[in-house]
């Protein structure tokens, strides 16, 4: 490393900061996702529930469930228990299994044989003592496929944006350094010929290669 030059270990550095903020982004990008798909399934499961309570009521003590009832619709398993707990309508999930006590208006996170399911439940009150439970069930998106097209971008513009990075890092670092290149180079000339009237000549300006320009200008008209 030490025998690098400046040039380039300005563009290392550079590529380096540039690699650690695009891994920082694809990090935040990915948390966000997960965080903005979980909220909306269970935002649509929610709804998809209290839009069926208007469609159970309860006629003769029978229980009726209007034709519009949707018992299944977008992934959301809409189930109909009593005050027991006693399943009356709707087909479970196979893989869904769980003893999770009805808690109404709360929409929670649960487990059942590895899956990962968002339950939702609603208490329907439908007479003095009587009423039923709804119950939503949603197996967990998880943000599968956005994670997965975010990560299938990204394994494309990352490199690209690695190399855009080496060398546009590098032309700056070149370009920025340029004076210096200028002021060995007159040094040298100067040197060489034993001629002290030549000069570096810099533009003016207040930038620190100007200024060591400017220093080595006097330095050669006081030799001279």
């Amino acid at each position: 490393m030490k025998r690098l030059s400046i040039k380039l270990k300005v563009t290392l550095w550079f590529t380096f900061l540039m690699v650690v903020m695009a891994v920082l982004m694809l990090g935040f990008m990915l948390t966000i996702s997960s965080s903005v798909v979980s909220g909306s399934a269970q935002t649509q499961l929610s709804q998809t529930v209290r839009g069926n309570l208007t469609r159970v009521s309860l006629e003769e003590g029978k229980l009726q469930v209007s034709q519009d009832f949707k018992f299944y619709q977008d992934g959301i398993y809409t189930l109909i228990y009593n005050k027991d707990g006693a399943l009356l309508a709707g087909q479970v999930p196979l893989s869904f299994s769980t003893d999770a006590p009805f808690e109404s208006g709360l929409t929670r996170q649960v487990e059942s044989d590895g899956e990962t399911y968002y339950l939702t439940d609603f208490w329907l009150q439908l007479g003095w003592e009587e009423g039923v439970w709804l119950r939503g069930v949603l197996p967990s998106p998880g943000g599968g496929n956005v994670v997965g097209s975010i990560l299938r971008v990204s394994f494309i513009a990352l490199p690209f944006l690695v190399v855009l990075a080496a060398v546009g890092g590098y032309i700056l670092a070149r370009r920025a350094f340029r004076p210096i290149d200028r002021i060995v180079s007159a040094a040298n000339e100067i040197s060489e010929a034993k001629d002290l009237s030549g000069r570096i000549g810099l533009p003016q300006g207040r930038d620190e290669l100007s200024r060591l320009s400017q220093a080595f200008d006097r330095m050669f008209e006081r030799l001279e």
